[in-house]
């Protein structure tokens, strides 16, 4: 993440640094342009840029949270994502769907459901690793350029949408 010269933080207090590792599972502060000195990094960037040129004019957001969220393993199961994907397939026979997950297995399971409908990355998004953590971040800029985000409980899709202004639908048995 790269923090540009305009930024409201930049007030003598980050100018020491070179890089700025965020971690949070929620958002620090709120402003209605918080995310426009936010900027990922060339090499982040490069990535985003990688899979959007791949980007059909119809794309929606999907993000399935599995590995350590226990609300969204209990509250958005699989098969709320597939009707919500149903209902858009419904809508514009030539939607296609970018898919960030955690895991894998979501990844695999709806790539063999929905064919190349399915837009996604098969790079690991372990939070446990560098490059996992590059990839994920990654995938949430990727995310944030689609038309609409499906997703369950998840700061990762709130940051998503937020980045780009775009809206965030639940998927979660609790608002249905």
């Amino acid at each position: 993440m790269k923090v540009s010269s305009e930024s409201p933080a930049n007030d003598n207090q980050l100018d020491s640094f070179r890089h700025i590792y965020m971690v949070t599972c929620g958002v620090y502060w709120k402003t209605d342009d918080m995310y426009k000195w936010i900027h990922p990094s060339d090499e982040v960037e490069k990535r985003v840029r990688e899979v959007t040129s791949l980007f059909p004019a119809h794309i929606v957001g999907i993000h399935i949270r599995r590995t350590d969220n226990w609300n969204t393993m209990k509250y958005s199961p699989t098969n709320l994502f597939a009707e919500a994907m149903d209902k858009e397939i419904e809508k514009d026979r030539n939607v296609k769907f970018f898919l960030a997950s955690d895991s894998m297995e979501e990844k695999i399971h709806f790539v063999n459901l929905y064919g190349d409908r399915i837009i996604t990355s098969m790079k690991d998004v372990n939070r446990n690793t560098e490059e996992g953590i590059i990839n994920a971040f990654a995938e949430m800029n990727i995310l944030s350029q689609t038309e609409k985000i499906y997703a369950g409980d998840s700061s990762y899709a709130r940051i998503s949408s937020e980045i780009s202004g775009i809206k965030l639908y639940p998927v979660d048995l609790r608002y249905l």
